[in-house]
């Protein structure tokens, strides 16, 4: 039997593209059972020289919390090859944070605004020499 190692970029982006795979992933990492999900057109790999460097997916989510409650969001997921590639992904993050989606509001009204981000990346060098921040600082 061959098991494919999604430490590899083409093997990442073949398991993401699945939805049921991607789906059970970010259960996983984000503790949550992610109910509904959607991938968005965003999704992109951006090659130079020798492979894939940049790998984006953007994902419309609906989650539910352990109190019941379901939330809307968008996930964005990176897999950056150096770190000049994490600035390139905040940018890309600013302009998504503009974007606004129909969500109902607590008296139940439909209303655009803008969805919460989860942000993940996967870092394929050493953070080291980077401040690394979390939700929870």
């Amino acid at each position: 039997m061959i098991i494919a190692n999604p430490i590899y970029d083409v093997v990442f982006k073949y398991l993401l593209e699945d939805v049921e795979i991607a789906q059970e992933l970010l259960s996983t990492i984000l503790g949550e059972q992610v109910l509904n999900l959607e991938v968005k057109p965003q999704e992109t790999a951006t090659e130079t020289g020798g492979g894939i460097n940049i790998l984006r997916f953007d994902f419309k989510a609906i989650l539910v919390k352990e109190n019941g409650e379901r939330i809307k969001m968008l996930i964005e997921l990176q897999k950056a090859k150096q770190a000049f590639d994490v600035m390139r992904f905040r940018r890309y993050l600013g302009d998504n944070y503009r974007k606004e989606d129909v969500v109902l509001n607590e008296q139940g009204v439909s209303e655009k605004r803008p969805l919460p981000i989860v942000t993940i990346l996967f870092f394929g060098f050493s953070s080291r020499q980077h401040q690394v921040r979390n939700s929870k600082d």
